[in-house]
């Protein structure tokens, strides 16, 4: 299927003092890695933001290992770049996650699963990393996962979210956990455990010339907002799947974790 990333916990054959995981490797043959990064700067502030790295769990699921992550700590990883981004100039994309969310109800604000920070031309505006992105954040105080789509700061309908009702992520349940995009078609769904459970249309996001995609974070933004969760594994393809290939893959999953639906 040749996805972009394919994160499999099961690849972490080193780690560093106390179990802490400083290199994530991608088995996609894309390169893109999951590395520890000591501290990011804020494009706003220039202030340094200060990271730990996660740990990793060998027998979290099934009897197989997962990287978790703790809030606490201002624990996450960023994705090495290479071959460009993950969700620009692309008809679709689908990204899977196995996971659980650790996180404690309630807190404030939105705790990331995944975000890309995209640098890029559109219609010929060079719009800066930040400006535009896409995410995968968990409410801090109803547990709602949603989806969110932005194409420019200063633009209303540039802008998109799909959100699950809360409590179809269940806290501190093993779940997988399925995102998909269809930029021809201009719609967004979720899954869960290989049932939608949220669908909507989006915004036309027009032409777009992508050069670039500095900064993608697992478990946090590039500058904060940590989650507190426990990720398997992650599989992310930079297009849309085919029906026949989503079911077939979503059963591999929860075969392979032994996730009952």
């Amino acid at each position: 299927m040749d996805p972009a990333v394919w994160l499999d916990a099961s690849a972490i054959t080193a780690t560093g003092e106390n179990d802490a995981v400083l290199r994530w490797p991608d088995r996609s043959g894309h390169r893109r890695d999951a590395v520890y990064v000591p501290f990011v700067i804020n494009w706003d502030t220039g202030v340094r933001l200060y990271h730990q790295p996660p740990t990793l769990n060998p027998n979290a699921i099934n009897g197989l290992p997962a990287v978790s992550f703790n809030a606490l700590f201002g624990q996450t990883l960023l994705l090495t770049e290479a071959g460009g981004a993950l969700d620009r100039k692309v008809v679709g994309f689908t990204a899977l996650f196995v996971a659980r969310s650790r996180l404690i109800q309630p807190q404030v604000g939105a705790k990331y699963l995944l975000i890309t920070h995209n640098r890029e031309d559109h219609f010929g505006e060079k719009r800066e990393a930040g400006n535009t992105r896409f995410a995968v954040m968990r409410n801090g105080e109803s547990g709602a996962m949603r989806m969110h789509v932005r194409r420019g700061k200063k633009e209303p309908s540039g802008i998109f979210e799909i959100e699950a009702k809360a409590g179809q992520f269940g806290d501190m349940e093993w779940g997988l956990s399925t995102f998909m995009m269809d930029h021809a078609a201009n719609s967004a769904a979720m899954r869960y455990n290989a049932r939608e459970i949220a669908s909507q249309e989006m915004p036309g996001s027009g032409e777009t010339e992508d050069f670039d995609s500095p900064i993608i974070a697992i478990a946090s933004t590039s500058e904060g907002n940590y989650l507190t969760c426990d990720i398997a594994e992650i599989t992310c393809f930079p297009r849309l799947l085919a029906d026949d290939e989503l079911v077939e893959l979503e059963a591999v999953l929860l075969h392979k974790y032994g996730i009952a639906v």
